[in-house]
């Protein structure tokens, strides 16, 4: 299928079972990936997180899908470009919405990278009952 060794493991080990879904996405549609400059792995777990677990923003696959942005922050600013690319045009988002959502991955990817110290006053969190 055109996947390293490193990535069928990686897709392994993060879809377990559903695995076999992750490869037919590469085996039907994993020619797209070049054209946003993805590769097929990365392609593949994209669409399968927007098609099967409801990922609606690029924070959303690269934080609660994937878990990059807390365990490997190096390939989410690998990818950050392409996944927002290839989101803009299937969503269809409109400029303001694909500026919102780069902005937003920017900030937590800031967040995750940043001593608090640095990062100055934050919004205070409030939680419902709480005072």
């Amino acid at each position: 299928m055109g996947l390293t060794a490193e990535e069928a493991k990686k897709l392994t080990h993060l879809y377990g079972t559903n695995v076999n879904k992750v490869y037919e996405i590469i085996r039907e549609r994993g020619n797209q990936a070049q054209r946003y400059g993805l590769t097929k792995a990365v392609f593949a777990s994209l669409v399968y997180g927007i098609e099967e677990e409801m990922v609606t923003s690029p924070v959303d696959y690269f934080n609660r899908r994937t878990g990059a942005i807390f365990f490997d922050i190096h390939w989410v600013k690998e990818w950050k470009e392409p996944v927002l690319t290839y989101m803009k045009e299937r969503c269809q988002w409109k400029y303001e919405h694909y500026h919102h959502y780069k902005q937003r991955l920017n900030e937590e990817i800031k967040y995750a990278t940043t001593p608090v110290e640095e990062l100055g006053n934050l919004p205070k969190l409030s939680i419902i009952g709480m005072k």
